[in-house]
C-alpha cells in the first residue's frame, strides 16, 4: 500500500477559494494523473461542479455560525483510492477544537499524512469584503455574522474573534493536525505567485498543473450593496430582488473611513504577529502590509440627498419593468391551460397565448408595448387569478 495523503483546503472566505474550488473540478482528470480524487458531492452523493464539498458542514443554531463536520464525512474520504483534496470555506467557520479532534480521529488510520491548507487576508479587507458579500441574496452566513447594518465596516464584536483571530483559528488546526502540516498564505500579490492565488495554491501542494487567469469577481457598487443589505433586511424574494436590481447604479465604491479601518485591524494586531511567528509565513512582523491608503480619508458608505434620491429612482423604475405575472402566477395559469383543454380548447389556447404575451418572453424589458401591456393587464390579470384560484 503506497501511503495516503489528504489535502483540506479551509479557505477563509473572500480569497480566491471560489477560484481555486473552479480549478480543481475543471483539473480533476489532472489531479487524478497526480495520485489525487477531488472530493466535492452533495449529500446524496451527486456530483457538485463548483468544485467544493459545502453542504457537509452545517451550522450549529443559534450560534454565531458556529459549524460542524456532519456525520459521514470521514467514511466519504476514507473510501476514495488514493491522496484526496477537499476544499471548502465553510471549515473556517469551525471554532471547536474537539470537532476537528473527533474528524482526525476518524480519519489518521487511513491516512499518512495531512496537509492544511489556509488563505488569510488582513482584517479590516477581510471583513468589508465579507460582509459586502453578505448583501448578497445567498451569502446570509456572512450578513448574519456581521450584522453591521448598512455601514461598510460593521462594529467589531467579541465573536469576531472566532472568525478573524487567525493565531487561535488556525492554531487549532495545527494543534489536531499538526502545525508542521499547516500551510498558511496571505492574500497579496506581493506573496503570491505570478500573483495568481490558483497557480499559487497548487504550487503550495505540490501539484504540477497549468492554470489560466481565474475570473476576477467584480465588487457590487455602493446603491447595489445598500440595497442588497435592506432587501436582507426585508426578506425580498430572489426573483424579484434581481429584477428591482438590475436598474440600480453601478457606480461607486461602498468603503469605511481609513481610520475607521485601522482602528478594526488594530484588534488583531498582536494575534497576527503570534501566527507569522509560529508558523513563519513572510518577513512582515505582523504578517500584512499595514498600508490604509487605499479606504478615502470620510466614509463612502451613508446616503447623501442626491444617491438616495437616485437609489428611489431607479427602484421605481424597476417596479414599472416588473412581468405582469409573476412566475407563480405563470406555472399556475399553465396548469389551468393545460386542465382546460378537455373543456374549452380554444380558451385554453387564449390562455396560452395569453401567458405567452405577459411572461415577458416576447416584450422587451423598458419598451413602450411593455409598459403599456403592464399597466393594462395587470389589474385585470390579479383579479383573473383570484377567480381561478377559488375555481381550483
Amino acid at each position: 500500500m503506497h501511503p495516503r495523503k489528504l489535502i483540506i483546503h479551509i479557505g477563509s472566505h473572500k480569497t480566491g477559494t471560489s477560484s481555486i474550488q473552479s480549478s480543481l473540478f475543471g483539473h480533476c482528470g489532472d489531479l487524478e494523473k497526480q495520485g489525487f480524487t477531488l472530493y466535492n458531492y452533495n449529500l446524496d452523493g451527486s456530483l457538485r461542479q463548483n468544485g467544493n464539498a459545502d453542504p457537509w458542514i452545517c451550522f450549529e443554531p443559534g450560534s454565531h455560525l458556529e459549524a460542524r463536520i456532519r456525520e459521514g464525512l470521514a467514511q466519504e474520504l476514507r473510501a476514495l483510492a488514493g491522496n484526496v483534496l477537499i476544499s471548502s470555506a465553510h471549515f473556517s467557520w469551525i471554532f471547536d477544537e474537539s470537532e476537528l479532534h473527533s474528524f482526525h480521529d476518524q480519519l489518521k488510520d487511513d491516512f499518512d499524512e495531512f496537509k492544511i491548507v489556509a488563505y488569510v487576508r488582513r482584517q479590516d479587507q477581510q471583513a468589508v469584503s465579507h460582509y459586502q458579500q453578505g448583501s448578497e441574496f445567498n451569502a446570509v452566513d456572512a450578513a448574519r455574522y456581521y450584522d453591521g447594518g448598512c455601514r461598510a465596516l460593521p462594529p467589531c464584536r467579541g465573536h469576531f474573534q472566532q472568525y478573524l483571530n487567525y493565531f487561535q483559528k488556525l492554531g487549532m488546526w495545527g494543534n489536531v493536525f499538526g502545525d508542521a502540516n499547516m500551510i498558511v498564505r496571505v492574500i497579496d500579490e506581493e506573496f503570491l505567485r505570478d500573483g495568481d492565488i490558483v497557480a499559487n495554491f497548487f504550487a503550495a501542494v505540490s501539484l504540477d498543473i497549468k492554470v489560466a487567469a481565474p475570473h476576477q469577481n467584480e465588487s457590487r457598487s455602493f446603491e447595489q450593496t445598500k440595497l442588497g443589505h435592506l432587501m436582507n433586511r426585508m426578506k425580498v424574494p430572489g426573483q424579484l430582488r434581481k429584477s428591482l436590481l438590475c436598474y440600480s447604479g453601478g457606480s461607486g465604491k461602498f468603503q469605511p473611513a481609513r481610520e475607521d479601518a485601522r482602528a478594526f485591524y488594530q484588534h488583531f494586531r498582536q494575534s497576527n504577529k503570534q501566527l507569522n511567528e509560529k508558523y513563519a509565513i513572510n518577513g512582515n512582523t505582523c504578517l500584512f502590509n499595514e498600508d490604509f491608503d487605499m479606504y478615502p480619508v470620510e466614509s463612502q458608505d451613508t446616503w447623501t440627498e442626491d444617491s438616495a434620491n437616485q437609489a428611489i429612482l431607479n427602484l421605481l423604475e424597476g417596479v414599472n419593468h416588473l412581468p405582469a405575472l409573476d412566475s407563480r402566477d405563470l406555472r399556475f395559469l399553465g396548469k389551468v391551460s393545460r386542465r382546460m383543454v378537455t373543456i374549452d380548447r380554444e380558451k385554453s389556447a387564449a390562455l396560452s397565448q395569453l401567458i405567452a404575451r405577459h411572461g415577458g418572453r416576447n416584450i422587451e424589458p423598458g419598451s413602450d408595448r411593455a409598459e403599456v401591456d403592464q399597466r393594462r393587464t395587470r389589474a385585470g390579470l390579479r383579479n383573473f387569478l383570484s377567480r381561478i384560484r377559488k375555481l381550483f
